[in-house]
Formats: C-alpha cells, structure tokens, sequence
C-alpha cells in the first residue's frame, strides 16, 4: 500500500537529487533514501501527485544501491486516503536506452527514449484514476549516475521487485 507519510521533502535540489549518499543509509531494499515532489512534468503521470524517489535497493550482485523512479499517488480530493493506503500498481518500463537522462524520472521529453517513456502515461493515470498508486522504478544505474553496472536481464527484477517494497 502506498501513501506520501514516509515521503520527506528535505531532498537535494536539481541533479544532485540522484547522487546517492555514500555510505547508503541504512536500511532494506525499497527504503525510501530521499523523495521530493517531481518537477518533471514530462514524465508525470496525469491526474496525481507525482513523487521523484531514491530508495535502496540490492544490485544483480547482490550489493546494496540507490535505484530512482517515480510514485504516482491518486488525486487524494477524488480518493482519500484508505486505511492502510493506496493500492499499489509496479510498472516496469521498456528499454529506453543507456543514458542517465533516458531514465524515466529524468526524461525531460528531448531524448530518443521520450517517446518510449510517454507512451504509457495514459495508462497510468487511468490507474490513479481508479485509486491505485503507481510505482515506477528508473532500473539499476539508469538514473543515479553512479558507476555503469553490466544492464543485462538479471539487474531489472530486484529493482524493479524493491519498487514495491
């Protein structure tokens, strides 16, 4: 279930915001690092309150890292928050490319991956219209600009899995 209660706004401005502290923070995988609202409407989901996240997460090696995503909340005047919180909707998004700024959270719309990255918009915020929260993990890596990992298949699951944490 998600709600915004464990969502601090005291996180680091611009890029920074994906520079994960060294050490990370103690903690399991899906701990929320830091969290501010998205100010990225590129990549908002329509019809919500949008979050940008850091949060722990565990690497294809099994190492803890930093994974950034996004978590889309329900407009909370049309669906208040339930007890014990939101229903809670995973999605993992396509390849779109290598690049930090390919990640979805930092998409800004001028990227070869913009168009990958848009196409499911609608259908998330069909979710949120429903009352369902959306969490959408940007992968290992693609994102944080920390040290290039190996993307294969192995490193999507655990982060993608701890996006729902």
């Amino acid at each position: 279930m998600a709600t915004s209660t464990y969502l601090a706004t005291d996180a680091p401005a611009g890029d920074a915001f994906y520079t994960p502290p060294i050490p990370l923070p103690d903690g399991a995988p899906g701990d929320p690092i830091h969290a501010r609202p998205l100010d990225n409407p590129a990549a908002a989901v329509p019809g919500g309150e949008n979050w940008l996240v850091l949060h722990r997460s565990e690497g294809a090696d099994g190492s803890p890292v930093a994974t950034s995503g996004i978590i889309a909340l329900p407009d909370r005047a049309a669906h208040p928050v339930p007890a014990g919180g939101y229903p809670l909707i995973s999605w993992a998004h396509g390849t779109v490319g290598v690049a930090n700024r390919c990640a979805p959270s930092r998409d800004r719309g001028d990227t070869g991956a913009s168009p990958m990255n848009a196409y499911p918009l609608t259908l998330l915020g069909h979710f949120l219209d429903q009352g369902w929260a959306v969490a959408m993990t940007d992968y290992e890596a693609l994102g944080t600009g920390t040290p290039q990992r190996t993307r294969t298949s192995a490193a999507v699951p655990r982060p993608w899995g701890y996006s729902t944490s």
